[in-house]
């Protein structure tokens, strides 16, 4: 089993929920929304975790060996809901013991996880051993479950400075920058978002092995694997 998997996930906005629960339309939340960005100094409107739904989730793993990403492709299902089903399913398996892999993310325990366990409500799903393993995948301080690199990089948010996120890092180690279309995924086709998702996956691949080698846990760096047209 490869040691590590790298993952990402794309959300689109639950607005008949979030219209429920916060009692306005989706215009006038935007527009509170972005004048509290404006007053906070943001770039951008946050929508909480609740309200996201997962509509693609990509997963790549490296080959223990070489250190090459040897698979990326998005987890199959026909909604959302199969989609999750399909993912917890496939985590709980891939950190069974005794060979237990890493997840490897980027924000994923600021973004990814949450809103993928708010799923595991939304649809009941079971995932026992995520839930349960006490220094397992929420865990803040390990690395044998799950890597955040983000939260790695940033010294568990004692650094704040990040901004630009994985689009950032990724073309700072000389991959392409993210365009400022990708974060906008309202009316993009599924395809789309899927292959925004699987590239996304080999952009966290290139900083994680910069990574990884910058800690002398890899001796050669592999090869920067193609982009799919973003567009």
């Amino acid at each position: 089993m490869a040691p590590y998997a790298l993952f990402d996930i794309e959300t689109r906005i639950d607005w008949p929920l979030l219209e429920t629960i916060e009692g306005c339309d989706r215009d006038e939340y935007l527009d509170f929304k972005k004048e509290q960005a404006i007053d906070n100094g943001q770039d951008s409107v946050w929508v909480p975790h609740a309200y996201h739904i997962p509509i693609a989730i990509a997963v790549g793993l490296v080959e223990p060996t070489s250190g090459d990403l040897s698979r990326v492709g998005c987890i199959k299902g026909s909604d959302s809901e199969e989609v999750c089903r399909e993912f917890w399913h496939w985590l709980e398996t891939f950190q069974a013991s005794p060979r237990r892999g890493t997840l490897v993310s980027f924000n994923g325990r600021g973004f990814d996880l949450p809103v993928l366990e708010l799923a595991a409500l939304r649809y009941a799903i079971r995932c026992p051993q995520h839930w349960n393993e006490q220094y397992g995948n929420r865990y803040r301080f390990q690395q044998d479950w799950h890597l955040d690199v983000l939260d790695f990089v940033t010294g568990w948010g004692a650094s704040r400075g990040l901004r630009g996120g994985l689009s950032l890092l990724s073309a700072l180690s000389g991959m392409p920058a993210k365009s400022a279309a990708h974060s906008n995924l309202e009316d993009v086709p599924l395809e789309r978002a899927q292959r925004w998702c699987r590239n996304d996956v080999r952009r966290l691949y290139v900083v994680f092995q910069r990574l990884q080698f910058s800690r002398d846990r890899l001796k050669a760096l592999p090869a920067v694997p193609e982009l799919e047209n973003e567009e």
